[in-house]
């Protein structure tokens, strides 16, 4: 079960979210900023605010998030590894079946 829940938090909070957070800045954003400049000249700053809450909310955050999980679960996991906890989950175990037996 643990391996389990390690494949999926691997495949949610993976490495990837970086190259994705570095595609949104350098692809998205100015395709933003562009249009932007465009409503400048027209004397519309509301839109450009708007239109910068839509790529925050819609292809930095939830990237940025995730990158911010990885490092998290990077952590976890080394210490998850190198600790007691398996040990102590197998003893548990071991306890659990023979009350069971008896």
């Amino acid at each position: 079960m643990q391996k389990t829940v390690n494949d999926i938090m691997h495949k949610f909070y993976s490495f990837k979210n970086i190259w994705k957070i570095i595609k949104n800045i350098l692809l998205n954003f100015p395709g933003i900023v562009v249009t932007s400049a465009f409503t400048i000249l027209l004397g519309k700053i509301k839109y450009i605010t708007s239109a910068y809450r839509i790529w925050h909310r819609k292809y930095f955050r939830n990237y940025s998030i995730r990158f911010g999980g990885y490092i998290v679960w990077k952590k976890w996991f080394k210490n998850f590894k190198s600790g007691v906890f398996l040990e102590k989950l197998n003893e548990a175990k071991l306890e659990l079946s023979k009350k069971i037996k008896v």
